[in-house]
């Protein structure tokens, strides 16, 4: 019995040893760039360039969502685009300025597969009297959608402005950016620099309010913790070859699950929105109007589009999202943003392309593995088919 007992000691010490060496490891080899390059390398969130915040003047490999590298090239001025673009437009060419967050960019997907590449192929293909570009710009939320078109983006004469707007996260930065003591204010159709920005807002309950008690259980933050190490995900991918959903990635943590997430932007399904909820819609429909104003100022066409969340598309997904987060399900609508910013749309008679129910009659996993929020090539190649659509239906 003792000698037994001795060597369960010693396999239970080996498996610490083994977990702690892969996690451990896995973040050294991430930390120190040895997988490859990351989004974060490639991107600048403080800078602004003519391209948005892409790093200018790269061509490098970045690692995608699965582990494997792939190409990353950035213009001269920090579009993600492989040839330059001038201020004057080229006779015959009708051109299309894509901006958006990290899926406009192409977060963890490589150059060919983004779906503003792909629909610049499919618009051109058998064309003969027209050619179209699309210029892809990371504009990070719709608030910078709107200084950047006023400051970079209007020098090129785009015939179309693309808005992507991400459900959830972007509606939280319209919140933030134009609160009283956020980075922004917006006056007319322009965005300013806010003087009285204060940086401790960012710390305040406003900034970071939970959701209403009866929208979810309490649970042990410990599973907070559990979430973060890497060894029950590799185990899993190993193992498990039947896809049983993930939960939607949280940056502050699934317990208590937070209002203002940037990742899942849970307030924004509530069916009854908490305060700051309504404000973010509010501000969202006000910048919607500037650019709308803008558009008919300057003279092109506005179109917006819908980035879904995972849990709206994959029902295994959205299953395991409330299970993790331990939501009530009769608390939340998860069509409502749509709904709200379609009703902006028409209201402001903007084009809108919502893929959400496109997306949903998909068999294929769409999203990136790891609970990421960004889709995978897949999940691009469909955007880019129902923009297609939906632009083919407008005429210039």
């Amino acid at each position: 019995m003792k000698k037994l007992l001795k060597y369960l000691k010693y396999i239970f010490l080996l498996f610490l040893l083994v977990i702690g060496t892969i996690e451990i490891g896995f973040r050294v080899i991430r930390n120190n760039g040895w997988l490859g390059n990351d989004f974060g390398d490639v991107f600048s969130q403080d800078l602004m360039n003519e391209g948005g915040f892409l790093i200018p003047n790269q061509d490098v490999n970045v690692v995608n969502g699965y582990g494997s590298k792939v190409p990353w090239i950035t213009n001269s001025k920090g579009f993600r685009n492989d040839r330059e673009f001038s201020y004057q437009k080229p006779k015959g060419v009708i051109r299309v300025l894509s901006i958006g967050d990290s899926f406009t960019a192409g977060y963890r997907v490589g150059q060919n597969e983004t779906y503003s590449y792909i629909l610049e192929n499919q618009l051109n293909k058998n064309q003969d009297s027209v050619k179209y570009e699309v210029m892809v710009a990371s504009i990070l939320n719709p608030v910078n959608g709107l200084e950047y078109l006023n400051k970079h983006g209007l020098k090129y004469k785009p015939d179309i402005v693309l808005l992507g707007i991400t459900l959830g996260n972007d509606l939280s930065e319209c919140f933030i950016n134009l609160h009283e003591y956020g980075k922004k204010q917006l006056i007319g159709s322009e965005v300013l620099e806010n003087k009285s920005f204060d940086k401790s807002f960012l710390e305040t309950q406003v900034f970071n309010e939970t959701l209403p008690p009866d929208t979810y259980i309490q649970s042990s933050e410990f599973w907070d913790y559990y979430d973060r190490l890497i060894s029950p995900k590799l185990f899993k991918s190993i193992f498990n070859r039947t896809y049983t959903g993930e939960s939607i990635f949280a940056i502050k943590g699934k317990r208590p699950p937070y209002v203002h997430d940037f990742t899942h932007g849970m307030g924004a399904f509530l069916k009854k929105q908490p305060e700051t909820i309504k404000v973010s819609f509010d501000r969202m429909h006000r910048i919607m109007k500037a650019l709308k104003e803008l558009s008919l100022k300057e003279g092109f066409d506005l179109t917006v589009s819908l980035f879904p969340q995972r849990f709206q598309v994959n029902q295994l997904d959205l299953e395991k999202t409330i299970k993790d987060y331990n939501l009530n399900p009769e608390r939340f609508n998860w069509e409502s943003p749509n709904d709200i910013i379609g009703a902006f749309c028409k209201e402001l008679n903007i084009t809108l392309v919502d893929p959400l129910e496109k997306f949903q009659s998909q068999s294929e996993l769409l999203y990136l593995p790891g609970g990421d929020m960004h889709w995978n090539a897949k999940g691009h190649k469909l955007m880019s088919e129902q923009l297609l659509y939906g632009l083919k239906k407008q005429s210039w």
